[in-house]
This record gives structure tokens, sequence and C-alpha cells, in this order.
């Protein structure tokens, strides 16, 4: 409560009182999703709730967040650097006080990476060969193991080793490629959808 006096000359006071609040307490903000701990890809889609009087939400980088009508929701879509896994969110209230939140977890946006594929290139093969991928690593972790002959896909492997049988014979090459040559590629798609393709590689029927 405050109270105001006024005096004149005469010795006269008047005054008025009223009721001031006094706000010093940081709104809270808390985040909705992504999850903390959680391995994603570029963009990110974020929510978060916060204090009824918060009246603005910026994320990293002064992204500024939207209310969602007649809730405390607030989201937005930002970039988060790759393998930082961090970004933070400030709310400000009408008295000015800001709160904070920060999220961490692992940002992944590359596909994942082969140490090793059998056959051997420029490798002369007869009947039923096995292609194989060894030593697979992904940060997201690995969901699955694709094989491409010629343009035309041949199967798919979800577990480590990732292999797969090939008829030679059965993905016949085009006139340019030649008889009996086979190109081949593997595609390796880790758990939040990147994509990386090895290589292609020549083997040959025979």
């Amino acid at each position: 409560m405050v109270t105001v006096r006024a005096c004149d000359y005469a010795g006269n006071v008047g005054q008025r009182t009223t009721v001031v609040r006094f706000d010093t307490l940081s709104p809270q903000v808390s985040i909705v999703s992504p999850g903390q701990g959680a391995v994603l890809r570029n963009p990110v889609d974020i929510v978060v709730t916060t204090d009824p009087d918060v009246t603005a939400v910026t994320a990293s980088g002064g992204v500024p967040m939207i209310r969602q009508p007649g809730t405390n929701l607030w989201k937005a879509t930002i970039h988060v650097t790759e393998f930082e896994g961090v970004f933070s969110i400030d709310a400000q209230d009408a008295a000015g006080n800001i709160g904070s939140a920060n999220w961490y977890g692992r940002i992944d946006d590359s596909g994942p990476t082969v140490a090793t594929v059998t056959p051997a290139r420029q490798a002369r093969l007869q009947g039923t060969f096995t292609t194989t991928l060894s030593d697979v690593q992904d940060v997201s972790g690995v969901a699955r193991a694709e094989l491409w002959s010629n343009g035309r896909y041949v199967g798919v492997d979800t577990a480590a080793p990732y292999s797969l049988p090939v008829k030679t014979g059965t993905y016949s090459g085009t006139p340019r490629i030649g008889p009996g040559r086979r190109r081949c590629r593997s595609g390796r798609n880790d758990k939040v959808g990147n994509v990386r393709y090895a290589s292609t590689r020549t083997w040959y029927r025979g």
C-alpha cells in the first residue's frame, strides 16, 4: 500500500492511498516437447507452457514463439546446432521479469557411416553372394540398410551386421553397363530419418 500526501502553504493536507503490486518473481516456463534427452534432426518443433501473465517468449537465437489462442502454450520451430544438443527458452511477464528453461539432448543431421562393404570392389561372383555392411555407426541408431542394384531395389536388413543375399543374373544390367556387370549401392537410414549412401561398387558375374 502506498500513501501520497500533499501540503499547501496554509497547512492543508491532502492524501491518497493506493495498492501497488510489486512483482519481482520470475515467471515459470516449462518445455513440453521435445522431451529432455531426445535425439532429433533439424528443424526442431518446440512447445512450452508458461504462467498466464507471460507476455513474450523467445527461443535460442531470438526466435519469437507464438502463443496458442486461449492457452498458455507457445510454439516455434528452430534450428539447433548439430551435436551440440541444447537450446534455451526465455519468458517475460508484464513486469519485465524473465524466467528461463533449457533443453538438453542430441541433434543428428547426418546419415550413418560404414567402415567396410563386402564383397570387395571389382570382385567376380557366381551363384548367390552376400553383400554386407560392417561397423555401421550413427548417433541416433541405425534403423535399416537397403541395397540397390542397377537402380532396382534389392532388399533391406534391420539388424547388424547388415547383410543381403543377391542372386547373380537376377538384377540384369542395362546395355550401357554391359553383360554380367552389376553396379550396387547401399543406403543406410538412421532412426530420425537421415540417409547416407555408400559409394557405388561394381561387381562382375562369372
